[in-house]
């Protein structure tokens, strides 16, 4: 199975925001993969690409750890620790907040919420209130499903930044890796970096054209960043449309991760799930385990 990460926090900074919902503490992190390296084999996304059989399926003992966004504070809290015990890992970066100090249109929606720069926000006539850390959960939901209700999320963060800007003091959980941390991982030996598009648009919203300029243009960012190949590649917020699959072989991915796989035919490689893994508890995650190895998913479980 593919293990799915976003935010690793420094311990201190999690503890003022526990209900972030896709972040988990360096610590907690910590002590699942060890947990995991005691009773898994660890691989590279490579190798697990390697042991898939016809049927898209693995043997049972294999995990592969991914990462998505290419977050600058993830990174440096994972590097040295999977440094220290040589644990593969692939990075999947997004390249628009690369260097720039940029957000992504969601990660500008977790700084405006959790980092309390506003008490509250005016949304097409709708007041937030963001005094509590439920009322910024609420916020930050609303915020991320009418960005993508209306079709152009990118456009409706930046329309909102114009009204509410976020000073760069609180958006630094929420920033790119630099370019020099992107060659650095590649160069690591143990972690793959991989393509995640320019801006982490829902690629189901696009026309071809555009999920092709989106997606070649990020694999070939990375690409010049690291001076190789960009093989793997995993489609942002888990959406995926048969135009994606088919620029996945055009522009030639060796495999592309999913959540959870539609099932749109052609290579297994291309829908690879995924499970989600955003608790710091290392139950949650042995019942992810035991649900996932039992495919509840394909009985209408939805889990991770």
């Amino acid at each position: 199975m593919i293990l799915l990460y976003h935010n690793v926090f420094p311990d201190v900074e999690y503890q003022k925001r526990t209900k972030s919902r896709i972040a988990i503490s360096r610590s907690a992190f910590e002590r699942q993969v060890l947990w995991i390296k005691k009773h898994f084999r660890i691989v590279t996304l490579d190798e697990y690409v390697q042991h898939l059989d016809k049927g898209g399926k693995t043997p049972r003992n294999l995990i592969s750890i991914t990462f998505d966004d290419g977050i600058r504070s993830t990174f440096e809290n994972v590097h040295s620790f999977l440094s220290k015990y040589k644990i593969p890992s692939t990075m999947f970066v997004t390249t628009y907040h690369l260097d720039s100090g940029n957000l992504l249109y969601f990660t500008y929606f977790y700084t405006l919420c959790y980092e309390s720069e506003y008490p509250s926000i005016n949304v097409d006539d709708r007041v937030y209130p963001l005094s509590k850390m439920s009322e910024r959960i609420t916020a930050c939901f609303k915020l991320s499903t009418a960005a993508r209700n209306c079709g152009d999320p990118i456009k409706f963060a930046q329309e909102l930044q114009q009204h509410y800007p976020v000073q760069k003091v609180n958006s630094f959980l929420y920033e790119g890796m630099t370019s020099y941390q992107v060659k650095q991982a590649a160069q690591a030996g143990f972690m793959e970096i991989g393509a995640h598009t320019v801006h982490h648009p829902y690629l189901s919203q696009l026309e071809y054209p555009d999920q092709l300029i989106e997606i070649s243009r990020g694999k070939e960012t990375l690409e010049t960043i690291c001076g190789k190949p960009i093989s793997f590649f995993a489609f942002p917020s888990g959406d995926y449309n048969k135009a994606s699959l088919n620029i996945m072989e055009a522009v030639k991915f060796k495999a592309a991760c999913a959540v959870i796989p539609k099932g749109l035919g052609g290579q297994a490689a291309f829908e690879l799930e995924r499970i989600g893994i955003y608790s710091p508890s290392i139950l949650k995650l042995q019942l992810k385990i035991v649900l996932y190895h039992l495919k509840l998913r394909k009985l209408g479980f939805r889990f991770g």
